[in-house]
């Protein structure tokens, strides 16, 4: 779990994130963190290598919907949704070394 959600739980004394620039939410952990600029830049280089090599309409944009949610409105098919949250696991476990 992140800071920002073990404060609210009781089990974390601080909401901030390790790096002291903002509260350890999903956003801040998957798009601002410092910690991770690194292992970010690669997850998101081989997003938008998943979404040009599959011929999705349109240009790749980043969110947490896109990492986060299930595919909607067919907008881009399952096999990239699942491509797409094998890249998010990758960042997750091996690139940070957190637990789920």
């Amino acid at each position: 779990m992140l800071n920002d959600d073990n404060f609210h739980c009781g089990t974390s004394v601080t909401p901030v994130c390790d790096c002291g620039s903002d509260r350890e939410s999903a956003e801040h952990f998957l798009f601002h963190c410092s910690k991770y600029d690194e292992a970010r830049c690669v997850m998101f280089d081989n997003i938008k290598d998943i979404w040009f090599t599959s011929k999705q309409k349109g240009q790749c944009k980043i969110t947490e919907s896109l990492l986060l949610a299930d595919p909607q409105d067919n907008i881009i098919s399952k096999r990239v949704s699942r491509n797409i949250k094998e890249q998010l696991f990758e960042y997750l476990l091996a690139s940070t070394d957190r637990k789920l």
